[in-house]
């Protein structure tokens, strides 16, 4: 009888144990989980930033280009010393704008790796393939 309580000890001891393990890996899974789960909310708020910031800045760059070459031929143009003095002064100040915009346009090009969104056409996916591909890997 005394045997049979120890092995029942042991046996619930161990299963004791094992479901131990088994929850603290249940926690290292939820954590990780979590940190995916916030890296991708992290990833997709990325590409949002970096799609709807990409329209206005065209739009800047593009304007401040007009602008200088409007100003510059304005500049070539005119006899007026004073108008020509403020017109370099527009222009010097559109330059600023322009290098403030290509800064912003590096920003984006650099953090855009990091929103995870591909360039280019996505990939057709099968669902038969995968499903047929997952249960091939099980038959072996």
């Amino acid at each position: 009888m005394r045997d049979t309580l120890r092995v029942d000890d042991e046996a619930i001891g161990l299963f004791d144990e094992a479901t131990r393990r088994w929850e603290r890996q249940i926690v290292r899974v939820r954590e990780v989980l979590s940190r995916y789960h916030s890296l991708a909310t992290l990833g997709q708020l990325i590409d949002k930033v970096v799609h709807d910031s990409r329209q206005p800045l065209s739009t800047v760059q593009g304007q401040a280009a007009l602008a200088y070459e409007a100003i510059e031929n304005l500049i070539e143009s005119s006899k007026d010393q004073e108008l020509v003095s403020r017109c370099k002064d527009i222009a010097n100040r559109l330059g600023r704008v322009r290098e403030a915009a290509g800064l912003i346009n590096t920003v984006l090009r650099r953090i855009e790796p990091l929103g995870g969104r591909q360039r280019g056409r996505p990939t057709k996916l099968y669902l038969e393939e995968i499903i047929r591909a997952a249960f091939a890997h099980f038959d072996r």
